[in-house]
């Protein structure tokens, strides 16, 4: 009778899904590799890259802009290409739409920009040493910001000059910064 309970028990637990942790969005890493992030906050876990040589990138959740050597790619929620552009060498400042849509992508090498929509939902911004929501909040960091990339409708990678990467919530409630896990390519 034991050996019948163990024998259920053990079907039981193989026939449960796996349980997966949930995907707080998707961030470029240091080598240019872009990757999903999941966990929670403070507890995050970068994915296998699943496109390298990103430049520049910014995701949505229902879209993605990553901008290469030589242009800009469109990318729908699964990492398809839906679109490509040329483009100026260097980075670049993407947004979205309140929907998640591709708004546009400026150059700030040569003040060239590409609009794909109406509008753009606002990115945060710097005040010295604070990070400034589009809403006004802020919060003090003690490094050099380097850049904002969307990760998803809630979250921006906050790029430091000096490599390391920051995920920040911006929610109705706080603003949350946490420190992304180092890569190794």
């Amino acid at each position: 009778m034991r050996g019948l309970l163990l024998y259920l028990a053990a079907g039981l637990a193989f026939a449960q899904p796996l349980i997966t942790p949930p995907s707080v969005g998707v961030v470029r890493d240091s080598d240019g590799g872009i990757r999903v992030v999941l966990g929670t906050a403070g507890h995050f876990l970068l994915v296998d890259a699943v496109m390298q040589g990103a430049i520049s990138a910014a995701f949505s959740g229902v879209a993605g802009l990553v901008k290469t050597g030589s242009e800009v790619l469109v990318l729908d929620a699964k990492f398809n290409i839906t679109a490509r552009y040329p483009a100026p060498s260097g980075p670049a400042v993407f947004a979205f739409t309140d929907t998640g849509t591709p708004a546009y992508a400026s150059f700030p090498s040569t003040a060239e920009a590409l609009q794909f929509g109406d509008g753009g939902v606002p990115i945060p911004s710097t005040d010295g040493q604070d990070i400034v929501a589009p809403d006004g909040r802020r919060i003090h960091v003690d490094f050099k910001v380097d850049a904002f990339e969307q990760m998803s409708p809630h979250w921006f990678a906050v790029r430091e000059a000096r490599g390391r990467i920051f995920a920040l919530r911006l929610d109705k409630k706080e603003l949350v910064l946490y420190q992304l896990p180092e890569t190794v390519p």
